[in-house]
């Protein structure tokens, strides 16, 4: 014959049916995963863990204490009849329609799941109390269960009252209203949990595009040097075949490191960048060269870009972020590998009575995210969605993404194109040199200042470099012979181009300058100074040739009087 379960695994299992309700140590263990990665920045505490309401709390508040707590005391039976009715309501929480249950010794009790979602999360306990009076064969019985006399269980269980109806209905309205509070506040807190590591997120993000901006800047100065010296020694040497062909694969890998650093600095971006038009293919052709090296082959990608059109106006960071997020996330979908195809067409778009060219960009991929994927990792990718949508609508777009759980995702992008595309400003080519000028070089880079040095003086120019901007002020003032340009390094410690720029105006100086930066032109305050007369840009890294013509233009227009 089997025996009964003691009491001690009953109230075991009784405690784990309670704290399941929470799921305690998966949530505690998430919120300090989260803790950690937000360098120990915990999110505030659960609203229902402040609020935990057990049977003993709620017996506590009641009438039925003293006898609750005299049975258990004189029977052990009766604790056992207890422990058992407390795990038959938790175990029948959420899963049938009744909130009124009968209890051991002739009580009742009220008892409402707290849910969040969809999910039972806690429960209210009325207490236990009595709706009726026993009959004398029900007391006898009772007491014989207790092994207690029947005059002593009578005697006890006539000290607490029968509720009224009135008095039953008004304490379960009220903790009706208890219980939709609560479950209001935990709505609340879940989403000003997902907030708050959205927040985080963007800080992140934020921080991120600083530090890869501040690289990339520097790595631009490094590729100026290699760039420079492989073309300048290309254009200006005669050399064996072995060394012209090791330079020109030099020149090429810095030209490749070029368009890497344009990359990196579209996604660091600005929060005021200037709207140039940008194509939709350049850009998803590049991400998706940056994502296929991260996926070692897991993900097979399908490309049909047959967009007629694929020009739209926006900040390049902006539609850079876009399409990373759209693409990321959905190889965030196939943790294991799968396919993800995207595709472009156009398709005019109704708004106001007139038909607007848009172009269409989905995205599907074959899924493969389950039921096991964690809690973390749904909000997180709830948080990536929203931001897409945040920063699709900044691009006066749409964007629809549905879902099959575990099956396929479709991400479908509409951005209005350009109607009136203008092509980013080239420096003019021109061949010929004019006679030998003083330029000085402003640059906090000895080594691109060297470069610099270098080439412009072969080409018979004399040349001053100066290592800051207060230096450049101290040697205005101090110069003799003013010089016919400028070269300025514009992200310098003390003093930008800009803030340069506009002091030598201001100082009466009529001589060209050239910016040089490894941001783009479209940078907010790279674009106001080249606004200014005689203020020409141009982009680290460069080859050499590009460095000679734009000092020429340059040289040439204030020749003849522009």
């Amino acid at each position: 014959m089997k025996s009964k379960p003691t009491i001690s695994t009953l109230e075991e299992e009784r405690n784990r049916h309670l704290f399941s309700l929470r799921l305690v140590a998966d949530r505690e263990a998430a919120r300090d995963r989260d803790a950690q990665d937000t360098h120990d920045a915990p999110l505030p505490p659960t609203l229902i863990e402040t609020i935990a309401l057990t049977p003993e709390d709620a017996d506590g508040q009641s009438d039925a204490a003293s006898l609750v707590t005299w049975i258990t005391g004189v029977s052990e039976d009766a604790r056992r009849m207890l422990v058992e009715s407390d795990i038959h309501i938790l175990k029948s929480l959420g899963e049938s329609n009744d909130t009124e249950y009968d209890r051991p010794f002739g009580f009742k009790e009220t008892v409402l799941p707290i849910r969040e979602g969809d999910t039972v999360v806690g429960a209210l306990w009325s207490g236990k109390y009595r709706a009726a009076s026993l009959s004398s064969s029900s007391i006898n019985a009772i007491a014989k269960t207790l092994d207690v006399k029947p005059a002593e269980f009578s005697k006890r269980l006539e000290a607490i009252p029968v509720s009224h109806t009135h008095a039953l209905q008004a304490q379960r309205a009220l903790l009706e209203q208890v219980r939709d509070s609560l479950e209001w506040a935990l709505a609340l807190q879940e989403r000003h949990r997902e907030s708050a590591a959205q927040l985080l997120e963007s800080e992140r993000v934020r921080s991120l595009g600083t530090l890869s901006g501040g690289i990339a800047h520097h790595f631009n100065n490094l590729l100026s040097v290699i760039l420079g010296y492989s073309s300048f020694l290309l254009n200006r040497m005669e050399l064996s075949g072995e060394a012209d062909k090791a330079l020109r694969q030099i020149s090429e890998a810095a030209q490749k490191g070029r368009r890497l650093t344009e990359e990196i600095l579209a996604f660091a971006g600005s929060d005021v960048e200037q709207e140039t038009p940008c194509s939709v293919h350049e850009i998803m052709q590049s991400v998706l060269s940056l994502l296929e090296t991260q996926t070692a082959g897991r993900v097979r990608i399908s490309k049909a870009l047959e967009a007629d059109k694929d020009t739209v106006r926006a900040p390049r960071s902006v539609l850079h972020q876009t399409l990373f997020n759209l693409l990321t996330n959905a190889m965030d979908s196939m943790p294991e590998g799968g396919d993800l195809a995207v595709r472009t067409d156009n398709t005019p778009l109704t708004i106001g009575g007139e038909d607007v060219p848009h172009v269409r960009i989905e995205v599907v991929d074959s899924g493969g995210t389950g039921d096991g994927t964690s809690q973390r990792d749904r909000r997180a990718r709830r948080s990536k969605l929203s931001r897409l949508y945040g920063m699709v609508d900044q691009l006066d777009g749409t964007a629809t993404v549905t879902s099959d759980a575990g099956l396929s995702n479709r991400a479908e992008v509409l951005l209005p194109l350009d109607r009136t595309v203008h092509d980013v400003p080239q420096p003019r080519k021109v061949k010929k040199r004019l006679a030998p000028s003083l330029i000085w070089i402003v640059d906090d880079d000895p080594i691109f200042c060297e470069m610099c040095d270098r080439v412009l003086s072969d080409d018979g120019h004399e040349v001053r470099v100066i290592s800051s901007g207060s230096d450049l002020r101290k040697a205005w003032s101090e110069a003799k012979t003013p010089p016919s340009l400028f070269i300025i390094d514009f992200s310098m410690p003390e003093y930008n181009g800009l803030e340069l720029c506009t002091w030598l105006r201001e100082k009466g100086s009529k001589a060209p300058v050239i910016l040089v930066s490894g941001f783009s032109h479209t940078q907010p305050d790279i674009h106001k100074a080249l606004k200014m007369r005689k203020t020409y840009f141009l982009q680290k890294p460069f080859p050499v040739p590009e460095l000679a013509d734009i000092v020429t233009v340059a040289l040439g227009e204030t020749l003849l009087g522009n």
